[in-house]
């Protein structure tokens, strides 16, 4: 599900603070282009976060007092609402 690989990708980038695409990819089981997607997702719901080119490059979060923290402080629960209003919802194909 979207919505948890997104959160996922903000945890890993806490923990490691750099990571690249491809590695998100491989764990998740999805392309690199879905990675830069969530990005895309992540930052458009205020989320900072960033890439990088070149050796040592990757997926980065800024972090501090105008970077994630401030987002986090606020409780999960309003991050889930930020970041779900930018997730489209998954579609019942089987119909109910």
């Amino acid at each position: 599900m979207q919505i948890n690989r997104l959160f996922e990708i903000i945890y890993i980038l806490l923990d490691k603070k750099t990571v690249t695409a491809n590695e998100l990819a491989k764990k998740f089981e999805v392309s690199s282009r879905t990675i830069y997607r969530d990005v895309e997702i992540l930052s458009g719901a205020g989320i900072p976060i960033y890439t990088t080119q070149g050796k040592g490059g990757g997926i980065h979060l800024v972090v501090g007092v105008e970077g994630i923290g401030p987002l986090l402080a606020h409780g999960q629960g309003e991050a889930a609402d930020t970041v779900g209003g930018y997730v489209e919802p998954e579609h019942d194909v089987g119909g109910a």
